[in-house]
């Protein structure tokens, strides 16, 4: 009997010091052995029987935080692994209310802990998700995976604005456009970004490409009032503008820069840049409208060979008032155009006259030269009238004789940018310089 009793003593002091040891529960340290082997849901068990021991216990939510982010991190489902950090930050929540009620200093050392369960989670997830895209030639599937683990690494952290930052742009990247929209809409709004003005231009920038036209247009105004005098904000109020056709307010708005710095050449080669934006597209007007002219001649000599009758007849003075909308609808286009090219070209004189070694410059004014030329050697082949062909084709090449001159620096100046000797050499066929077509060509072509 002493020796049972004797017995029972022993055992019961061994499992007061294993306890003593373990912060009173021994199923802590089962926690810790079952993550070594892991097997985390039996730890995560584990740590969910110390709790309802002790609610109280500060190092088994810490414990169950561990297993969980385990848990999550050995889970071949990458997006199945959300609810486990979500779980895992509802326990480092726990253990943070133990630790800030307690009168104890040494519960703060406690804080360590959780910020490594956080930092070693979020870090595992964001570094993987970067790395997918970190190169050139990226998989649908890859994407896919990136986005999937810094959707996690914002679970992990839902105020991280480098995450969220990070996952807008790599829905952009991805070609989801409004995801990407939306997304940086989120980092923006998150209260812990304190936003810049490039936090907004990337925001306008996306939503232009979402054609989210209600929410880009709110999201200027607000840009507009926070950075005022901004560049880059002004020049994305620009694009914005130019997007939506209004050619008016964009040039208003980068007048409004060149104003501020009439002296920056720079300015006034973005100016010129977004209006040569707004010059394509009246180009692409005019191009569809010589294609549908071409078809409606095509269909008017068709008609003209069938046999005369009410029908015909009918059809045929329908082509000649098509014809005729689109020769006014030409040359509206064209007188846009012009005016438009005619501020760019002072725009960029004034550029090559403050920074006479910027070949880009150059490279543009020679272009708008080239295009004004072309819109209107275009008009001559037109016309029905052979004389005033020949005087418009004549018009075309006096613009062109213009452009020679900066082309031509913009080659000297970067002799091995085969786009500009390209151009050049086409404009010399032009004007019939056959000689210097063939040497700016073979320039072209090294």
């Amino acid at each position: 009997m002493n020796n049972f009793r004797l017995s029972f003593i022993a055992t019961l002091l061994i499992a007061i010091v294993f306890q003593a040891c373990s912060g009173g529960d021994p199923n802590i340290e089962s926690a810790k052995l079952n993550i070594r082997n892991k097997d985390y849901s039996a730890a995560i068990a584990s740590a969910d029987r110390a709790i309802a021991n002790n609610p109280s216990n500060h190092e088994a939510y810490i414990w169950k935080a561990r297993a969980l982010s385990s848990r999550a991190s050995n889970n071949t489902d990458v997006d199945a692994r959300r609810s486990d950090y979500t779980a895992m930050n509802e326990a480092l929540g726990k253990a943070q209310e133990v630790i800030d009620a307690s009168t104890d200093p040494k519960m703060m050392l406690f804080n360590l802990q959780i910020d490594e369960v956080r930092e070693n989670a979020w870090r595992l997830e964001h570094a993987t998700s970067v790395n997918y895209v970190s190169k050139d030639t990226i998989s649908e599937g890859e994407f896919a995976r990136s986005i999937a683990h810094m959707k996690n690494a914002i679970a992990v952290y839902p105020d991280s604005v480098l995450s969220s930052r990070a996952l807008a742009e790599i829905y952009f990247l991805s070609g989801d456009l409004s995801n990407a929209a939306n997304q940086m809409k989120a980092t923006i709004e998150n209260p812990n970004a304190n936003p810049q003005a490039e936090d907004y231009v990337r925001l306008m920038q996306f939503q232009r490409e979402a054609k989210q036209t209600e929410e880009l247009l709110a999201t200027m105004e607000l840009a507009v009032s926070k950075f005022p005098g901004n560049k880059d904000v002004k020049v994305e109020v620009a694009n914005t503008y130019l997007s939506q056709a209004n050619y008016d307010k964009a040039a208003e708005t980068m007048s409004e820069l060149v104003g501020f710095e009439p002296e920056n050449a720079e300015y006034r080669y973005i100016y010129s840049t977004l209006l040569f934006e707004a010059i394509n597209s009246e180009i692409s007007k005019l191009n569809d409208n010589y294609t549908l002219a071409f078809d409606l001649r095509s269909e008017y000599r068709e008609t003209a060979r069938k046999a005369t009758n009410a029908a015909n007849t009918k059809r045929l003075a329908e082509i000649d008032k098509e014809l005729v909308s689109l020769g006014q609808s030409n040359t509206e286009i064209g007188a846009e155009i012009d005016a438009l090219g005619n501020v760019v070209i002072e725009q960029l004189t004034k550029a090559t006259e403050l920074q006479p070694a910027e070949a880009k410059y150059f490279n543009l004014l020679g272009s708008i030269y080239d295009v004004k030329a072309n819109v209107i050697f275009n008009q001559g082949n037109e016309q029905a009238d052979l004389a005033q062909a020949d005087k418009l084709q004549e018009q075309a090449r006096e613009i062109w004789r213009l452009a020679l001159p900066y082309m031509e620096k913009a080659t000297e100046l970067t002799p091995d940018n085969r786009d500009a000797w390209a151009t050049l050499s086409r404009v010399y066929i032009r004007l019939g310089m056959t000689e210097k077509a063939q040497e700016a060509m073979k320039k072209a072509e090294q």
